[in-house]
């Protein structure tokens, strides 16, 4: 039987599991080995309505979350999954999809409890990043801290030409170039179709300080262009590869 390594964390009074992917001895699932996707689904798992209180109900939630993490791992529709912590307390979780219609989307989680109860929404936007990034070499018995940076559009764009505007993301672009070039992020790509996010990354370890320093020397951020939110998040020691990235 599939092992899955799961770490409970109680945020706010709902107690979440970073699916934080299983291993199979001697090789990963297939949706682990191929090398460049389509669009992935990055998914933020956000607040509904309030939890039951009940221990026993919420153990039952619990068996049915996490037992449906373990079979869409299994049948290759997951990749990555881990509680964050919200400051706002909106969103709880992330969980990164394979390249799918966005109506398979949702049957992901048509057997997952706690979003059929209502007690969990689903957020899902289509994240241009390379599933490579995700190692199937994880250590099951070891949690790890990342970063989540979340880039966004502002309510209000600033008065500027258009050579000031080009100039400004074109510096953003070097900047996350060189993020990516130090190796300081795990995976990252640009968000489409929504609103207000444009971009997600997932830095190595949890210095926070760190990424504020990059993105203050971000001419797109300084500008007004874009702003952005930091989080922490909770994975699998080694389920994102180290090292320089491209994408």
């Amino acid at each position: 039987m599939l092992p899955l390594y799961v770490y409970l964390f109680v945020m706010n009074g709902i107690t979440l599991a970073a699916a934080l992917l299983p291993v199979l001895t001697g090789s990963p699932a297939p949706a682990q080995t191929e090398k460049k996707t389509k669009m992935l689904w990055l998914v933020f798992l956000e607040t509904g309505k309030p939890a039951p209180k009940d221990p026993a109900v919420t153990a039952k939630l619990m068996e049915g979350h996490l037992g449906n993490f373990k079979k869409e791992w299994k049948d290759g529709r997951l990749l990555l999954a881990g509680p964050m912590k919200d400051p706002k307390g909106v969103k709880r979780g992330i969980v990164v999809l394979n390249a799918m219609p966005r109506k398979e989307v949702d049957e992901v989680f048509k057997a997952d409890p706690y979003i059929q109860g209502g007690y969990l929404k689903v957020n899902a936007i289509q994240w241009d990043a390379d599933k490579s990034r995700v190692s199937p070499k994880v250590d099951p018995d070891e949690m790890a801290e990342f970063t989540i940076l979340l880039l966004k559009r502002p309510e209000l764009q600033p008065a500027h030409t258009i050579e000031a505007l080009q100039k400004a993301f074109a510096d953003h672009r070097e900047n996350m170039a060189a993020i990516k070039y130090r190796g300081l992020s795990g995976i990252s790509g640009r968000l489409r179709g929504h609103d207000e996010f444009t971009g997600f990354m997932v830095f190595h370890g949890n210095d926070h300080e760190a990424v504020h320093r990059w993105m203050s020397i971000d001419g797109a951020v300084s500008g007004g262009f874009l702003e952005y939110d930091v989080y922490k998040l909770w994975m699998s020691k080694g389920v994102l590869k180290t090292g320089p990235t491209k994408n």
